[in-house]
């Protein structure tokens, strides 16, 4: 196998790398949610409510990638979340080099998975396209092939139809997509990604204040930080060094999801009706991930629709975190995105 190119130097390799900053924005919100759902409701709600934020910007990322790709695509497929390109678990985060996922209950693990995956890249890191450390050098290469490949990328018109627009009316978190018409869109909307995700001029904000003028949120690496240095934010403070009050999280409420939950159902260890509860819980992210790529491709009411099947996703990834199967450890959501 050959190393990948150090730069993105045609149309088609950059529409390569957009599909895959889709799948890599997808590849984020099952370990989230899953670890959201662990929490008992009404319990750590800092916390839920911090962990429901930033899976809603995750799900904004995507659509900005989306937009990105319907933007220089021309002839060639549009954005994809079915089949191949959407995760597995237990795998690796897409195009990643090496960040292992695995769906985890709330605790120190997944906040310490959640810090790799969100890392601010190095001052004056240098941008990887493939195999990448953080995914700020991941976006930094795809804006250099946009800047490289310039204003021709956009000579054969720009498919306005298929982009998902702004201040819709089913988004609720920080930020707003962006129109992608040219390269000084493009990069707004590679740069709302970037900052949303480990902050903006080596602050912990993330940028939202500036690029659309709405109030300022943390980043959602210094989001999970907060956690793990269990005080919040204030303006002013430094990376890792917060002087806000406490954050408490009580450990209790929590329901232990078995880590070998996948190996059990798939090996037949487990009672049948809680492998069809599960399976059922399957088929509602199957609905929701083929909403969201007819969405993602012009039907906007798609994307309306998979409103109300995320709130029955949740309701149904709860329910099965409720069941206990032994060792003082519970069901929950596998997030298998093939039907079994």
């Amino acid at each position: 196998m050959s190393p990948s190119p150090r730069h993105i130097e045609t149309r088609e390799d950059l529409c390569r790398h957009l599909q895959w900053a889709i799948e890599l924005e997808l590849s984020t919100i099952p370990l989230y949610l899953t670890a959201l759902f662990s929490i008992e409701e009404g319990k750590n709600r800092e916390v839920q409510q911090l962990l429901r934020s930033v899976v809603m910007e995750e799900m904004l990322h995507m659509c900005l990638a989306a937009n990105l790709l319907h933007a220089v695509r021309g002839n060639g497929q549009g954005p994809k979340v079915t089949g191949t390109a959407a995760p597995s678990y237990p795998g690796v985060l897409r195009h990643s080099d090496g960040i292992e996922m695995r769906l985890r209950s709330f605790g120190p693990k997944a906040l310490k998975l959640f810090c790799s995956i969100e890392q601010p890249a190095a001052h004056e890191a240098s941008s990887q396209p493939d195999h990448f450390d953080t995914i700020g050098q991941f976006y930094a290469a795809i804006a250099e092939g946009f800047e490289s490949l310039g204003a021709d990328l956009f000579e054969r018109g720009v498919n306005l139809g298929c982009q998902v627009e702004p201040h819709t009316a089913y988004y609720g978190g920080g930020g707003q997509t962006v129109v992608v018409t040219d390269l000084d869109t493009a990069m707004l909307a590679l740069a709302e990604i970037v900052a949303q995700g480990e902050g903006v001029d080596e602050t912990v904000w993330d940028g939202d204040h500036l690029l659309f003028g709405e109030r300022r949120e943390l980043a959602h690496y210094y989001r999970f930080d907060e956690i793990v240095e269990g005080r919040q934010y204030r303006p002013g403070d430094r990376p890792h060094f917060p002087s806000g009050p406490p954050i408490l999280v009580d450990t209790s409420a929590v329901r232990h999801i078995d880590p070998r939950l996948r190996e059990r159902v798939e090996s037949d260890e487990l009672d049948p009706e809680i492998v069809r509860l599960i399976e059922i819980c399957d088929g509602t992210y199957q609905e929701v991930l083929a909403s969201l790529e007819a969405g993602l491709n012009g039907d906007q009411q798609r994307l309306i629709d998979a409103v109300p099947l995320m709130y029955q996703l949740e309701y149904q990834g709860r329910a099965l975190t409720k069941i206990p199967i032994g060792d003082g450890r519970h069901a929950g959501p596998l997030f298998r995105a093939v039907a079994t």
